[in-house]
């Protein structure tokens, strides 16, 4: 069973013997803060949710990442309040947003991925506010066996609490068996996925969206952008691009071209940034993204018509200043490295400069 919690505070402990096989409880540090607070702890999953979404009722349905939520298949969505896509854009792409869970054609959600997981064999909760987890050696553990796992519980409660059970509640396995739980953003609707209540109901990310946009992507519209010093503007456009389409195209210009747009978001907008990359280029000066050809064609394809080029490339004139081959017209050859087949972003570059 799935269980959801909002703790204060996340206490880790180690359960051992010493030499004489008395119990020894060792506390070996506290949950990050930073991690855990404000945000749901999961109770109950096999695996975290970032791996696959887990344990869920039969009744629960969730939309392929590969079929995408389309306007014309999903008429209808609810919103989760978390979700950080414009309303507008999803108006724009035809859907209908509706206040009803039950009169939805799908039920949108923001990412559902953990920012931290921890592991346990025995957790107890005091008055819902404190978690301890308590982890055991596979060594010690392989030697308890399953009559003197009331022992163990018992020896915690006597060491820790003086044998006094009220206020807590105690979880572990039958042969306390390692389990996880799990920190996710505090959505509401994410409870309502794991509910075996509800009747039959479709799921989607709102990464999966498929958005009409209407503003085409092209070479020319960043030589638009070129003349646009509000940052504002520039970010409201972009919230109208293909930017699902032209992730490393657009993410790859702003970073060139407008870093400071990271100051005139809004959330919705942030959040286009975040997806397309934007951050991981501004901080790493990289980009561990996968670029799909039709991505990476456009970049080459702007490169070019900034550089007043056809898409085949060509011949660009450079001005030397000083030297003995100042007097003397050089011209440098420019070629572009078009793609067939999906890659890493980083060793295109690396390609890109051994041309």
């Amino acid at each position: 069973m799935v269980e959801f919690l909002t703790p204060r505070y996340i206490n880790l402990y180690v359960y051992g013997h010493d030499y004489s096989g008395a119990p020894i409880i060792k506390k070996t540090g506290y949950g990050d803060g930073n991690l855990f607070r404000g945000k749901y702890l999961v109770f109950g999953l096999s695996h975290p949710p970032s791996w696959a979404i887990c344990d869920t009722p039969d009744s629960t349905e969730t939309v392929s990442s590969i079929r995408k939520i389309n306007s014309v298949e999903y008429p209808f969505i609810y919103v989760a309040p978390e979700c950080k896509t414009s309303r507008d854009a999803l108006r724009n792409s035809g859907f209908h947003i509706v206040r009803n869970r039950e009169k939805a054609s799908v039920v949108l959600l923001p990412e559902l991925k953990e920012t931290v997981t921890y592991n346990f064999n025995i957790c107890i909760i005091e008055n819902e506010i404190t978690v301890n987890l308590f982890s055991i050696s596979d060594v010690l553990l392989s030697s308890i066996k399953e009559d003197k796992v009331q022992t163990v519980e018992d020896n915690i409660i006597n060491k820790l609490y003086n044998g006094d059970r009220q206020g807590l509640v105690i979880k572990h396995g039958d042969k306390l068996e390692k389990q996880i739980v799990c920190a996710i953003t505090k959505c509401e609707d994410f409870k309502y996925l794991w509910d075996t209540s509800k009747e039959s109901t479709k799921f989607g990310f709102e990464k999966d969206l498929k958005l009409t946009p209407s503003i085409e992507v092209t070479p020319e519209l960043f030589a638009v952008w070129d003349k646009c010093s509000d940052m504002h503007v520039i970010a409201c456009a972009l919230a109208q691009c293909d930017w699902q389409k032209y992730p490393t195209t657009l993410a790859y210009y702003l970073w060139k071209n407008k870093t400071s747009i990271r100051y005139a978001v809004n959330s919705s907008q942030d959040y286009i940034l975040k997806q397309i990359g934007f951050y991981q280029l501004y901080n790493n000066n990289t980009c561990f993204n996968i670029v799909e050809p039709e991505d990476w064609n456009m970049l080459q394809k702007c490169k070019l018509y900034n550089l007043g080029l056809p898409e085949n490339g060509g011949l660009v004139k450079c001005e030397v200043s000083g030297g003995k081959f100042q007097d003397i017209p050089i011209r440098v050859q420019v070629k572009p490295l078009y793609i067939t087949e999906p890659a890493k972003f980083e060793n295109l570059i690396a390609a890109a400069n051994n041309m």
